[in-house]
């Protein structure tokens, strides 16, 4: 997309997020990388203070986390052999709330690495449907000799008064 702002950021695990927290951006624009935050809205159990602070970033910026607590989770922990999503991407929104149109991907393994890679797709999205091939005809084209059924369906109906008279 034409003058979309793109910002990645990493920070440390064991450092604090510096104040001012970072730049606001005008919209469009995408936000994404290391966060190495964790808070209960990403599926932590619990919140720590560069958690907090992400969340209240976002909120004063007016920003859409592209998150789902569906998908896999873009860090696997050897240690403690479970997945955690450190790894965000937030969205701008337009003067009318609307988020800035993207959807994100977490992908396999990477070789020699416990983050996985995400794919980040910007605009909309239309999916190809497969759909299983079918005979079509084309009536208009057919030569039909409706006229001779129709007169004929039509003599029949005058001759058979006893099915009329039944009812």
């Amino acid at each position: 997309m034409e003058n979309t702002t793109l910002m990645n950021i990493y920070k440390p695990p064991l450092t604090d997020w510096p104040t001012p927290l970072l730049p606001t951006l005008s919209h469009p624009a995408i936000i994404t990388g290391d966060f190495n935050s964790q808070h209960t809205n990403w599926g932590y159990r619990s919140s720590n203070k560069n958690g907090e602070t992400i969340s209240s970033w976002t909120n004063q910026n007016n920003l859409e986390l592209k998150y789902s607590p569906l998908e896999k989770g873009t860090f696997s922990s050897t240690r403690w052999q479970k997945d955690y999503t450190p790894d965000f991407v937030f969205v701008t929104r337009d003067g009318n709330h609307r988020p800035l149109e993207v959807k994100r991907q977490v992908l396999n393994n990477f070789p020699k690495s416990q983050h996985r890679p995400v794919l980040v797709k910007i605009g909309i999205t239309i999916p190809m449907s497969a759909s299983l091939p079918k005979s079509r005809w084309n009536f208009q084209k057919a030569k039909w000799i409706m006229k001779t059924y129709v007169g004929e369906f039509q003599q029949s109906r005058k001759t058979s008064t006893g099915l009329q008279n039944s009812f």
